[in-house]
């Protein structure tokens, strides 16, 4: 995204970088006064540090650059965003934010009793910052000095890795075990992992202090309440701790950015991705202004623009896959079994291939893409252990299982999967059944079989050892078998006289039979008008007079 800056009045185009800590031009003579350091780590020649008058929109100020050598574009650094106006500069600002047009509240049960904790000792290498801290919370509103409070939790001082001070409430002994948890799905890494295919440079938004830019309730405020060697704090707005805090942001953020493609969200952290630079600003943009009309607030050493890769939950990120970090690669691999490659993105569009194997103590599976080059590069691994009863049956149950961990990767899976394990055989299926087919004999036993699986057959297949051929007709026994057409007329003759069910079943005994004979010779009599209207009526009682009174 490039602008147009006016400095000492000549126009100068600047591309806009908010990765670059300061603003740089290739202009001047040379005089050394800082050393820069590009993104790759190499070093940039620095000429000299210039003061001149920029303006832009009706904004003008002398601000200081550094000139340097080189053949690329002039760019416009965070320095200058901030004095010129550019880039959002309420949604950078330092601070916390208010997030406007909704609440967070917490569904207590009224009836549990309220808990109380006195404060937990802290050790003393940690008073000072936690009082600097409450200081600092009260300051901003965060918390408030209450005189009584029915619930009270005691806080947990987290130490973060700039040696400062993050104040948690141990709330699972208090609120949590009373409220209703909000149960809105947080997207799993593997989730998130497999939508960055595709994109070929990353942006990942950081909000300073989520939870604390979303007001809490009024009503909720008081089950918030913290114990501490200072006394009693409420919370004003959504603290750490609370178990429905995730659930509550991932459902507010989620519905905040809905509409905007190319982009994810996990409860603080928004990850934006892009084909190319032009759709990757278009969607930044309309996220960043999605934020400022919020009132939310991004944390600017924390966020990260247009990089070519970046950590993101635990892994590095770029346009060739996901790789562990530094600080968590294993030890150097011994043997093969050791072996762990690099992960890529998951690609809709290129062919997948499942790769399972079991052992007597446990299954595992490698989901891979088939890459143009013919190789296979993995998309993710999974294991489990097995109890004794599943290391009886170690293939099928890999199969069933790794199956299933990875359906939502596509439905095409399992024929991939049934490829891979078929594969190297000394004798491959379609080789047999074009023999199958070949053979006079198999043949036949091949079409005998297909047919035995036929229900109308089945009634025969029982009696196959009774059944013959006399003139064309069909024998069973003595026993003459009807064919369809002639069965009609057959049961016509059979109900002459209106037998009855009982005397219709025994007048073809020996003569007639087909499958389910007796079955139609019911129905014949239940459909008849004249069998229902003369069937068997119940026995009549017998009269008895009524006996004379011997008085009145």
């Amino acid at each position: 995204y490039k602008v147009t800056v006016e400095l000492n009045g000549d126009p100068v185009v600047m591309e806009l970088d908010t990765g670059a800590s300061v603003t740089v031009v290739k202009l001047g003579p040379l005089k050394k006064t800082v050393h820069l350091r590009a993104y790759t780590g190499e070093q940039i020649p620095v000429i000299e540090t210039v003061d001149t008058r920029a303006s832009y929109r009706g904004w003008e100020k002398v601000l200081p650059m550094l000139v340097v050598k080189g053949h690329g574009p002039s760019l416009l650094g965070c320095d200058w965003l901030q004095e010129l106006g550019l880039g959002w500069r309420e949604i950078l600002k330092k601070g916390l934010g208010t997030l406007v047009g909704t609440t967070a509240k917490l569904y207590v049960d009224s009836g549990v009793k309220p808990k109380y904790f006195k404060p937990r000792p802290l050790p003393y290498a940690l008073r000072e910052k936690v009082e600097t801290e409450l200081q600092r919370l009260e300051s901003e509103g965060t918390i408030e000095l209450v005189s009584f409070s029915e619930w009270a939790t005691p806080i947990v001082p987290v130490v973060k890795s700039d040696k400062s001070i993050r104040i948690c409430g141990n709330y699972k002994i208090t609120v949590n075990q009373a409220s209703e948890l909000d149960n809105y799905p947080i997207p799993k890494t593997e989730d998130l992992l497999a939508v960055l295919g595709g994109g070929q440079k990353l942006t990942k938004l950081d909000m300073s202090q989520a939870y604390q830019q979303m007001i809490l309730d009024k009503e909720s405020r008081k089950f918030t309440t913290i114990n501490t060697h200072k006394g009693l704090y409420q919370y004003t707005c959504l603290p750490y701790g609370v178990s429905s805090a995730p659930g509550i942001f991932q459902h507010t953020m989620e519905g905040l950015l809905q509409g905007i493609s190319h982009v994810e969200v996990r409860i603080d952290d928004i990850l934006i991705i892009g084909k190319d630079d032009t759709e990757h600003l278009k969607s930044l943009e309309a996220v960043l202004q999605k934020l400022s009309t919020a009132g939310l607030r991004l944390r600017l050493d924390k966020c990260c623009f247009l990089a070519p890769e970046m950590v993101y939950l635990g892994y590095k990120i770029n346009e060739k896959g996901v790789h562990p970090v530094a600080d968590k690669q294993a030890p150097v691999p011994r043997d093969s079994t050791q072996l762990r490659a690099c992960l890529i993105h998951f690609d809709a569009t290129k062919k997948l291939i499942l790769s399972c194997e079991a052992s007597p103590y446990g299954v595992g599976a490698v989901l891979s893409h088939n890459m143009e080059d013919r190789s296979d590069r993995p998309i993710g691994y999974a294991s489990c252990s097995l109890t004794q009863a599943e290391r009886r049956c170690l293939e099928p149950l890999a199969f069933a299982g790794d199956t299933s961990h990875y359906s939502h990767y596509g439905r095409l899976m399992e024929q991939w999967l049934l490829m891979e394990h078929l594969e190297g055989t000394p004798v491959q299926a379609r080789e047999i059944k074009t023999w199958n087919q070949q053979d006079p004999t198999l043949s036949k036993v091949h079409k005998y079989i297909l047919c035995r699986s036929e229900e109308a057959l089945c009634p025969f297949f029982v009696k196959k050892n009774e059944l013959s051929v006399e003139d064309g007709c069909i024998l069973w026994g003595s026993w003459v078998v009807i064919p369809p057409p002639a069965r009609k007329r057959a049961l016509a003759e059979l109900h002459e006289g209106h037998p009855g069910s009982s005397c219709m079943k025994a007048l073809p005994r020996g003569y007639l039979w087909w499958p389910k004979m007796d079955e139609d010779l019911k129905i014949t009599v239940k459909n008849c008008h004249l069998c229902q209207l003369h069937q068997q009526a119940p026995v009549e009682a017998p009269l008895h007079p009524w006996e004379w009174p011997e008085r009145p």
